[in-house]
């Protein structure tokens, strides 16, 4: 039988657990285009059955250890019965920290489950964010190849839609290609100073030509 501390350690570590669920429900539900209110009354009512459950485990257990104090003594008492006694109480001990040993692994296998189940990425978010703003101004995310000249595929896909750049590639040895990438970088210093400073941007791109 469940102790008294051993169900509030575990109630202590639902309640930790309920805090991940409802912070991905509330993700799920914003994907769903629930209203804020819907979607604090979703997580409200999932913490409350939490807590009603919790209450209603306390209180049965609560009243089974009343009913066991009270119960009266019939057993003789006599030296063999105590020691019989003393190591039934040491197999129960054993016992029980078995019983919660494996009650814990239980425990961390279904976070790591739930975990990965409902596991949405930072990148993700950031992606999600960016689209959204994207998507009123009529533009899109560009993918370009991480094979180590991404920066210079962005360039040159941004040289090819202007129309001041027909068609690119990045060759094997591209010092040629990168020389002319590095030039028209510094031209256009001022469409890049939302993201580097001039001296750091001056400094990469003579280091390219």
């Amino acid at each position: 039988m469940e102790s008294v501390g051993q169900m509030k350690q575990r109630h202590k570590l639902e309640l930790r657990d309920l805090q991940g669920q409802t912070k991905a429900l509330a993700k799920k539900l914003k994907k769903d285009n629930l209203s804020k209110k819907e979607i604090e009354q979703r997580v409200a009512e999932l913490e409350k059955s939490t807590a009603s459950r919790h209450a209603t485990e306390l209180q049965t257990i609560m009243q089974a250890l009343k009913v066991s104090e009270e119960a009266p003594d019939v057993t003789p008492a006599s030296a063999p019965v105590v020691v019989e006694e003393k190591s039934n109480a040491r197999l129960e001990k054993a016992q029980r920290k078995r019983d919660k040993k494996r009650q814990e692994e239980r425990d961390r296998q279904d976070r790591i489950a739930f975990e990965s189940q409902n596991v949405v990425s930072q990148r993700q978010i950031e992606i999600d964010a960016i689209s959204n703003q994207l998507t009123s101004l009529n533009l899109v995310i560009k993918e370009i190849p991480s094979d180590g000249h991404c920066m210079y595929h962005a360039v040159a896909d941004q040289l090819k839609l202007t129309g001041r750049l027909a068609t690119v590639t990045v060759p094997a040895t591209p010092s040629s290609s990168l020389t002319s990438r590095a030039r028209t970088l510094i031209l256009r210093y001022d469409k890049r100073l939302p993201h580097i400073c001039v001296l750091t941007l001056t400094t990469f791109c003579l280091l390219l030509s």
